[in-house]
């Protein structure tokens, strides 16, 4: 005698989507996601779902836990510092868009410390050295003294730079 065949109509448990499902009665009581997706989704949903601190700090920055956020990581965590930004605003943040911690200090996530702004022109400001400094470690050459000229190396002025490393370069063209 064949198997008997039943066929199924239910509606995903994470998407709400329908789904069709022709096959053995054992097969279809089990099933109660559209694919793989929802279901690792879900599988991981329930992984995450005993935490009690759903806080993480990676790097000094703060994550938290929300695993339906388009910002989102592969495992549900969103840098908080871009949600308090996002509230800030009222709107989500563009992919060109980075938060800057003025005080520079990763956790500290208040909204007076926060500010909105394109990759670069936070480039421009990190990057950028204050006034007086050749570098962003020395003040002038080690070497000479001289701030004036370019730097090139290791704390040292070009001119100090190329004395050192090519001394016999103006001979070359003697020979």
């Amino acid at each position: 005698m064949p198997r008997q065949r039943t066929m199924r109509i239910y509606a995903c448990e994470r998407c709400g989507i329908a789904v069709t499902i022709t096959g053995s009665a054992s097969k279809i009581s089990r099933l109660r996601f559209c694919g793989t997706s929802c279901s690792a989704f879900a599988r991981q949903e329930k992984r995450f779902a005993n935490l009690v601190h759903k806080n993480v700090v990676t790097r000094g920055y703060v994550y938290v836990y929300q695993p339906t956020h388009p910002a989102a990581n592969g495992y549900g965590f969103v840098a908080e510092h871009r949600l308090v930004a996002e509230a800030m605003l009222g709107r989500p943040l563009r992919g060109d868009e980075v938060v800057h911690h003025r005080n520079e200090q990763r956790g500290d996530n208040r909204p007076e410390n926060l500010e909105a702004m394109d990759r670069r022109t936070h480039s421009r400001m990190h990057n950028t050295l204050p006034e007086g400094q050749w570098t962003r470690l020395y003040s002038c050459c080690q070497r000479c003294g001289r701030s004036d000229v370019p730097h090139a190396s290791r704390g040292v002025c070009r001119n100090c730079h190329y004395r050192e490393w090519y001394p016999y370069r103006h001979r070359m063209h003697r020979l």
